[in-house]
């Protein structure tokens, strides 16, 4: 039967808590714990809590008003719509089991509803009425002994409560006991007789407060350094310290009351270097080929949990919910109780955390405060301070200053220099060298235990109750929401967790403070590096593994067998018990992967593998589900990845892929919205998107360019071309074959390591170096290969003037064209290639099928002596007023002919390359005088004369 089994938990419990107690946790408050309702029992006295039967009180019942600490406050358990909750009273009088014939019975009424007037929609519960018999009981409600040692040599009682509708409930219990005859005395306490009969007096009773929510629209944020050094308050209304001194933080107010960031020095250079948006928030290039390593703080597996180390963006989404203020009319109480915070109207709405501080003013009451004491002061009640809104203080926050209540020989010696405070950083302070990493101060003067894992439950106060001494938004304990991140269809980049550690560390690193030896990746004294818990939380909250454990309730690991309903997920999606802020949950990915037709480079490393290397398109997750925080908050990193969408330029059959109109352009977009999801069963209402998606843009950073400089020779009739190739994403082409032509000049690879500018700069040519002609490029060129810098020099020397250096960039197949003359005293630099002629014709003679093509195109030739492809593309030089007239190639005579028509230039460059397959086999430069057709004769695809 269910009472042995529950005694020998109780039995259990207790050992428990003696050992627990017996470390140290706890201490004396520096000041009153807003939960506790009275600073006459400061945490740790416990010899109040326990009151066994004398002759005036024979049955044990309490005459302790705050015996049961941060329970005599109602702050209210927040759920959304569709969510059971479950409610836990635990005090001395409640008995699990009958004692002396004494039987028990605990009833649950809802008193005040706000919601739904029209349909009376009132919350329901899950079964109202149980006795300690159990004979009796129906659905939830039950009897029991608790196990944890907050609650030690108590008993309980709970019940669930759901609505499908929002609004705020309030709730009573009321304990009764039922004589049923054999007993004897009387209870010098209630008067009630005990013998002769069935008599019934109520023993215990307990207001809760419950409400109900809908999720209003998510809000995205593109957050920046200054985001993560200054965090805000919880909400949309949240307040963020402003910086007016450098970051030499934590946040604090230096000697002129200025605020300085949260993150040290330390902090500052990490999330940097974790960032790629530092310069333009949400703009970002592509990542660096091979940097694939997770940077994972917390040895999350694979996919959208192996977080990039580098180059990253974080979307911060944070989500508010709101109840109504109804009343029937022709009724106003609702109306005018809630007009202070609403402003009055039937209907009206309450929105949270943003007004988690007036309701609080409002409505927090204690069992030694009056709800008429709520706004606080210096009154009293009964001889007791009023603490007012103060009660419903029940977490710390981001914005909090380094300060704490105890003193510089307590827990938190070694941490800041601000002590016996009234208020407290709420962080990880433990000394090093014994006690929980995850044990955090508060405000009374001591820290939590039991891992502080949410969220924050009055049964378990001990390791949840997180005071600082600030009511603000930052108090609501809101209920995790499971929320969708998206990138749209087509864009670029993945979506990955990130680790709440990582986001609210002093030092950006992740870690607890005593887990990482080194002074220099912690704050300045070593200790309180993680400063914003819950960093877990236990989703539903019941999940806590206690008997006691209340707030939101239901099923979880959706899917598996009498695990959940066969109609929804039920909570978790799987495997968050406790769950790790921001774990990403349910991802998937829109992308396609593969090749996006744009060739990077052919033989680029010079070795066996002769195969073509195309740009890819992204492959990355593109969705995922994260769940909020205790502040309503969650964070998902964004990282651009090496993939982009086919971009709009002309890519020749070749796969040539000339990409440097688009430098420093938007090559792709990720559009991130947000969906949120009701956690639990389907409700009347329409789950909310996030108003505005957040923009991320990849910018190409491809380049190919040839810059001439003065070579400064004692002649001073040689330039030095340097010739510099950056790949999409800033990386050097290091190792890539460049051959370069002068018709006319005289080319050698310069040999320096480095040149000097006329402007002072020095560019690297280190590693650059000549290499042999490719057989496939023609013998009046002279080729190199890119040093480590993407760079390689040649020298250029000519005494007839100007020389038109034209360089190959093999790899790529790619042409830039310059014109230098030798030992000028300035910079020239070319970025842009020959434009391509938009069209031509191409006309196939002696035998062959003629065919009309475009510019780029292939002509296939049958010839005597077998099959022979030639493509062939007419580009004119620098002048861009120039058009082909006609082009006709005949493939078996091996000759074409070209005729330029010009406006406002007598001549242009034309350069004709010449392909078999996809070989390059020929390059041809010729100056055509407009209007004059010219004769090009081939062998073997290269060219052997040109006549008018």
């Amino acid at each position: 039967m269910r009472p042995p089994k529950l005694a020998m938990k109780a039995a259990l419990g207790g050992l428990a808590a003696a050992a627990i107690l017996g470390l140290g946790a706890v201490s004396a408050s520096a000041a009153p714990n807003p939960g506790y309702g009275t600073p006459y029992s400061p945490i740790g006295n416990t010899g109040v809590h326990n009151v066994w039967p004398s002759a005036n009180n024979p049955f044990g019942y309490s005459l302790i008003q705050d015996q049961d600490g941060p329970q005599t406050a109602n702050v209210p358990t927040l759920a959304w719509v569709g969510e059971d909750v479950r409610l836990v009273a635990c005090d001395d009088t409640i008995l699990p089991v009958p004692f002396d014939g004494q039987v028990q019975q605990a009833e649950w009424n809802t008193k005040l509803w706000t919601g739904d007037q029209a349909t009376q929609s009132t919350p329901v519960f899950d079964g109202s009425q149980a006795t300690n018999l159990f004979i009796t009981d129906q659905g939830s409600p039950y009897f029991f002994f608790p196990n944890a040692p907050d609650n030690f040599e108590k008993g309980c009682v709970s019940a669930d409560i759901s609505s499908l509708h929002a609004g705020l409930d309030e709730v009573t219990l009321n304990v009764y006991d039922e004589n049923l005859g054999g007993g004897g005395g009387q209870d010098s306490v209630n008067g009630g007789g005990l013998s002769g009969g069935p008599d019934q007096y109520q023993v215990y009773s307990e207001q809760f407060i419950v409400i109900w929510m809908t999720a209003n629209n998510p809000t995205l944020k593109e957050a920046g350094l200054s985001d993560i050094e200054f965090p805000t308050q919880a909400g949309d209304n949240g307040a963020m310290s402003t910086a007016v001194e450098p970051s030499t933080g934590p946040n604090g107010p230096d000697a002129n009351g200025a605020s300085v960031g949260q993150l040290t020095g330390t902090g500052v250079k990490n999330a940097t270097a974790f960032l790629g948006d530092t310069a333009v928030l949400g703009q970002f290039g592509l990542d660096a080929w091979g940097a694939d390593q997770p940077f994972d703080p917390w040895a999350w597996d694979g996919g959208a949990n192996n977080t990039p180390e580098t180059n990253n963006g974080l979307v911060q989404v944070r989500v508010t919910g709101s109840f109504p203020i109804e009343d029937q009319p022709p009724a106003t109480t609702n109306e005018s109780y809630f007009s202070s915070i609403t402003g009055g109207g039937n209907p009206s709405s309450i929105t949270l955390p943003n007004e988690w501080p007036q309701l609080a003013a409002k409505m927090a009451a204690s069992s030694i405060q009056y709800p008429s004491n709520a706004s606080g002061g210096n009154g009293t009640t009964g001889g007791f301070p009023a603490q007012g809104g103060n009660l419903w203080d029940i977490h710390g926050g981001p914005t909090n200053a380094l300060t704490h209540a105890g003193s510089a020989s307590g827990v938190c010696a070694g941490d800041g220099t601000t002590f016996n405070s009234t208020t407290d950083a709420v962080d990880d302070c433990v000394t090093s060298g014994g006690g929980d990493v995850f044990a955090f101060s508060r405000v009374f003067g001591d820290v939590t235990n039991f891992g502080t894992i949410g969220p924050y439950d009055p049964l378990a106060a001990n390791g949840t109750l997180l005071s600082d001494g600030r009511l603000n938004t930052d108090d609501a304990p809101m209920p995790a929401l499971p929320v969708t991140v998206s990138i749209a269809n087509g864009g670029v980049g993945g979506l990955y967790g990130v680790s709440k550690t990582l986001v609210y560390s002093h030092d950006f690193n992740g870690n607890a403070s005593p887990s990482n030896p080194d002074p220099a990746a912690l704050t300045s004294t070593g200790l309180g590096n993680l400063y914003n818990p819950f960093y877990q939380e236990y989703i539903p909250s019941t999940d806590r593994g206690i008997a006691e454990a209340s707030g939101v309730t239901g099923v979880a690991f959706g899917g598996f067998t009498a695990s959940s309903g066969d109609d929804f997920p039920g909570f978790s999606l799987g495997w968050t018990d406790p769950y790790t802020f921001w774990k990403a949950l349910n991802v998937s990915s829109s992308d396609t992967g593969g090749s996006n037709g744009c060739l990077r480079a052919t033989k680029y490393d010079h070795s066996s593998d002769q195969g073509p290397e195309y740009y890819q398109l992204p492959d990355y997750p593109t969705q995922l589900t994260v769940y909020t925080d205790e502040r309503g908050e969650a964070y998902v990193d964004y990282n651009p990845g090496t993939g982009f969408p086919t971009p709009n330029v002309t890519i020749d059959n070749n796969g040539a892929c000339d990409l440097q109109n688009l430098l420093g352009k938007t090559i792709g977009t990720a559009s991130i919205s947000a969906q949120a999801e009701y956690p639990y069963e389907s409700v009347p209402y329409q789950a909310p998107a996030s108003v505005t998606p957040v923009t991320k843009n990849v910018v190409s950073q491809w380049s190919k360019t040839l810059t001439a400089y003065p070579k400064n020779n004692l002649s001073g009739d040689a330039s030095v071309v340097v010739a510099s190739a950056t790949d999409v994403n800033g990386q050097p082409f290091a190792g890539e074959t460049v051959c370069f032509a002068a018709p006319g000049g005289n080319l050698s690879i310069d040999t320096a390591t480095s040149i000097t500018t006329p402007a002072g700069t020095t560019i690297s040519l280190a590693g650059s170096k000549s290499a042999s002609t490719p057989k496939d490029v023609g013998p009046t060129y002279l080729c190199g290969v890119t040093g480590v810098n993407g760079t390689i020099g040649v020298d250029v020397q000519g005494s007839t003037g100007a020389v038109d250096v034209t360089a190959l960039f093999y790899n790529e197949g790619l042409f830039r064209d310059i014109t230098v003359t030798p030992g000028q005293s300035t910079t020239v630099t070319s970025t842009t290639p020959p434009t391509v002629i938009p069209a031509f014709k191409i006309d196939l003679q002696s035998g062959s099928s003629s065919t009309s093509t475009t510019a780029g195109s292939t002509a296939v030739a049958q010839t005597p002596t077998g099959q022979v492809t030639i493509q062939t593309q007419a580009i004119p030089g620098k002048a861009a007023s120039c058009k082909v007239a006609s082009f006709h190639m005949f493939a078996k005579k091996a000759y074409a002919k070209v005729k330029l028509s010009c406006t406002g230039t007598k001549s242009d460059n034309v350069l004709v390359r010449t392909f078999k397959g996809h070989k390059l086999v020929g390059t041809t430069r010729v100056r055509i005088k407009a209007g004059k057709s010219v004769t090009i004769h081939f062998k073997r695809g290269r060219r052997i004369s040109v006549s008018a």
